[in-house]
């Protein structure tokens, strides 16, 4: 009975966090703050309760979620909102309602990379096929860019040339600076909780901005249906 409150109460604060990651990019903080409380004091009647309860492992499944979290937020390889999340899973289901011997919450973490990694190859076909569609309609879309055509097709597979105002917006990431030497150039990788600089232009390159929440949502999801994606992959080609 715990199990299915717990994994309602985690179903629940995903589902509300992806709603709201996806609109704003900003996930407010008391979904967290009402949620860890909760799922620890769960996890706790859980363990108490339950006889068989894997003390060691969930102990284990809390603290390497944490530190990963917290890893991956400090190299800003995702955004604090995400870390938060993983935390919030570690503290309710540090072990899966099945029983399964494993840590969970990095299981769903595994599956949404899993998602990201396949969803990424229909982005690229999207953004290539736009910025084809604006070199049909005659713009230049490296004006005034002194860079390789190797550079130039990866900018074209993970990024568009947008209108400024829509490259500003939440949902993207701008992908020019302005270098040392004071050229417009563009980057392929951008910090997460980097400040979007503010650049003249009518169109600029940007790229878009995946809510992770949405696909840690999903990994969570893709559990309960598939189990540990990475894992059966393996077995598969094993």
């Amino acid at each position: 009975m715990l199990s299915v409150i717990k994994s309602s109460l985690i179903g629940i604060v995903l589902l509300i966090a992806s709603i709201q990651d996806v609109k704003s990019r900003e996930i407010d903080d008391r979904i967290w703050l009402f949620a860890i409380p909760i799922g620890l004091l769960l996890t706790i009647a859980e363990a108490l309760t339950i006889p068989t309860y894997p003390h060691v492992l969930a102990i284990i499944s809390i603290i390497v979620s944490i530190v990963i979290a917290l890893g991956f937020a400090y190299f800003e390889l995702y955004g604090g909102a995400d870390a938060k999340a993983i935390i919030t899973i570690a503290f309710t289901l540090p072990i899966p309602p099945d029983g399964q011997f494993l840590i969970f919450p990095i299981t769903v973490f595994g599956n949404a990379l899993m998602i990201v990694a396949i969803f990424l190859p229909f982005l690229m076909i999207l953004c290539l096929i736009w910025n084809l569609f604006m070199i049909y309609k005659g713009m230049n879309l490296f004006s005034g860019y002194n860079i390789s055509t190797w550079k130039k097709i990866l900018v074209m597979l993970i990024g568009v040339k947008v209108k400024s105002n829509i490259a500003y917006s939440v949902h993207f990431n701008i992908m020019e600076r302005i270098g040392k030497n004071g050229r417009r150039e563009i980057r392929l990788l951008r910090k997460i909780e980097e400040e979007k600089e503010k650049l003249e232009g009518d169109y600029l390159w940007a790229s878009f901005g995946l809510p992770l929440i949405v696909f840690i949502f999903a990994g969570y999801l893709i559990y309960f249906l598939y189990g540990d994606l990475m894992f059966n992959l393996l077995i598969h080609f094993l």
